[in-house]
């Protein structure tokens, strides 16, 4: 079965007109392996090069008729066609012209708050939840309710110590606000504060509809700076700025806790992928640029004898326990899956093949070239993962491998491609892969683990959709924004606002500079992809486009149905802006937002 394997998989790299080269003498630099001082030193690599051209014909595959049409005969749909956009002087065209099942967004108005104090340079510090937004003003959260102000919740301590400016980014005023989120924990809804002099607070939002009343539930005081959290059942991760993960468990019966292997830099995001009964699975991103798989081993049986109560808030230091003579066991960790990219990470966001919008074309994959569908099923069948076309429309186990380049705005001429990672990295991930796939006798296949499970991730300039598995890249972006941009801006050139709309299958990436996408998430017979379909602003130049020039300090989404949702981007100046987004009926669009 592995020689099989072997032969397939250079079949595969013939056909896609990719040269692989032993790179004998040299170090390894595979990503996944970086950690480990026993291997990394000691394999030789291969390099993968794609050629630009073919040196012979291609291999003919014959594919049956049955596979070829059975997205027709199976599969009810409705035609689509891209529409091709001119672009007319001095007007402004949106990405979602091309699309007939494009969503709807509507610039609707403004909020203007007076006498407020931000600063720049966080992750999100703007969040709603209901009827009320949430807004990190320094050491406050503004609360606003049906878009007015209403009360100031301050999360400063009653005096600062020198934990705190040691912990801190901004010794001047340690306890700024870095992230804002509301997440569930325990099943209810709660709000996660992250504070740069160290501390982490969780507040209970169960009763705030009935009166604005937050209660405390948990301060938990890390090392360092925290930026990143997130949240599921009785798990709380963070990372702070000792570059790493740490994940708590609360129960009854006490608090166990563990700490992940340090990365080379700070981490400012990370998401909990999948609780199991012996394991937790995490995604985060580093601004060195590494995008990596945590796995924490949680049958720890030791518990620390500080003990979880809801009825009261619980107050626990990291650095205190750490310098216990006798430190509590921990929980174990590992790096399952690790990629370097080209550019700093700053946001990871998870969602299931569930979340992504079936199109009908693969032109609505909003893709750069053109996607051949045979080609894929030809691929499928070389490494022995053809579908069952009797049953299923899918392009088979190739279409797990398709690297989609996004067609973007501002990134819409021909060029040097300018990808997330490494061409070899690229390959290599494809091989491992390819290489853990179970295959059964009726021709069913699948991955051993994360099969529908994919990442968005960003960068300072970037956007890329990458499978959990393997982290494989399925789509991404050259260069989203190219403005020249006025000093005072420079810093905040950095895509670390992102949201995801699971209802509309929609992403909305921000650029604290100023600029926002909206993606969708859609997939074609298992190809999976980004869709650029708004871009704000998409002229500079334009001047009835009212929004503010200053930097972006958070997104809040607001649901209003199930189909319609608001969209509130905070400045510094304290403007919001306010934009609907929903579905349309595919009946006659207006698309003239402006």
């Amino acid at each position: 079965m592995h020689a099989d394997k072997i032969r397939r998989f250079r079949r595969y790299l013939e056909f896609i007109n990719v040269n692989a080269v032993r790179a004998g003498g040299e170090d390894s630099d595979d990503a996944d392996e970086f950690y480990n001082d026993e291997l990394f030193s000691k394999r030789h690599e291969t390099r993968y090069v794609q050629r630009p051209f073919a040196f012979g014909p291609k291999e003919d595959i014959e594919i049956e008729e049955g596979a070829k049409m059975a997205y027709d005969i199976y599969d009810v749909h409705r035609a689509q066609k891209l529409k091709i956009l001119v672009q007319d002087e001095g007007h402004t065209i949106q990405p979602a012209l091309r699309y007939d099942d494009a969503l709807e967004m509507t610039k609707m108005d403004k909020i203007l708050l007076r006498d407020i104090t931000t600063v720049r340079y966080k992750n999100n510090i703007c969040e709603c939840y209901g009827r009320f937004m949430f807004l990190g003003c320094m050491s406050k959260i503004l609360i606003l309710k049906d878009e007015a102000a209403v009360e100031y919740l301050d999360t400063k301590p009653s005096f600062t110590t020198g934990v705190h400016r040691e912990a801190s980014t901004w010794p001047y005023f340690p306890h700024t606000i870095n992230q804002i989120r509301v997440t569930k924990f325990e099943g209810r809804d709660v709000l996660n504060v992250c504070i740069d002099d160290g501390r982490y607070r969780m507040y209970d939002l169960t009763n705030v509809e009935t009166g604005i009343d937050l209660p405390l539930i948990m301060e938990l005081t890390m090392t360092s700076s925290v930026w990143g959290v997130d949240t599921r059942g009785s798990f709380v991760a963070l990372s702070d700025n000792s570059q790493k993960v740490t994940l708590f468990h609360f129960s009854d019966e006490g608090v166990r806790f563990g700490d992940s292997l340090q990365l080379i830099h700070n981490i400012p995001d990370l998401e909990i992928v999948k609780v199991g009964s012996k394991t937790v699975h995490l995604v985060c991103t580093a601004i060195s640029g590494e995008l990596v798989i945590l796995v924490f081993n949680t049958t720890l049986q030791t518990l620390e004898p500080c003990y979880y109560s809801s009825t009261s808030p619980l107050k626990l230091s990291l650095r205190e326990l750490l310098s216990q003579t006798s430190p509590p066991a921990r929980f174990s960790s590992k790096i399952e899956h690790r990629t370097q990219l080209e550019e700093p990470g700053w946001t990871v966001n998870y969602v299931n093949s569930s979340s992504f919008m079936e199109v009908n074309d693969p032109s609505y994959l909003g893709g750069r070239d053109k996607i051949s569908t045979l080609d894929i099923l030809q691929r499928s069948r070389i490494l022995g993962l053809m579908p069952n076309h009797l049953v299923s429309s899918d392009l088979g186990g190739a279409a797990w491998y398709e690297a989609i380049h996004l067609k973007t705005h501002y990134d819409d001429e021909p060029r040097i491609m300018n990808r997330l990672n490494s061409f070899t990295d690229k390959c290599a991930r494809i091989k491992k892969s390819y290489f853990n796939v179970d295959e059964a006798e009726n021709g069913d296949f699948g991955l051993t683990d994360f099969q529908n499970d994919f990442i968005v991730v960003t960068t300072a300039s970037k956007v890329g959709l990458y499978r959990a598995h393997r982290l494989i890249c399925n789509a991404d972006t050259g260069d989203m924004f190219e403005f020249g941009l006025i000093e005072e801006l420079e810093f905040s050139n950095r895509m670390s606002i992102v949201k995801v709309v699971p209802e509309l299958s929609a992403v909305i990436t921000v650029s604290q500079a100023g600029y926002f996408t909206v993606f969708r998430l859609v997939k074609h017979r298992g190809l999976h992809s980004l869709r650029e379909e708004y871009v704000f602003p998409s002229n500079f130049h334009d001047e009835s486009f009212d929004i503010s020039m200053d930097a972006i300090l958070g997104l809040g989404v607001r649901k209003v149905d199930d189909q319609t949702f608001w969209l509130y981007f905070a400045y510094t100046d304290g403007s919001i802006s306010k934009f609907e987004l929903k579905e349309n009926d595919y009946t006659g669009l207006d698309f003239a937002l402006l």
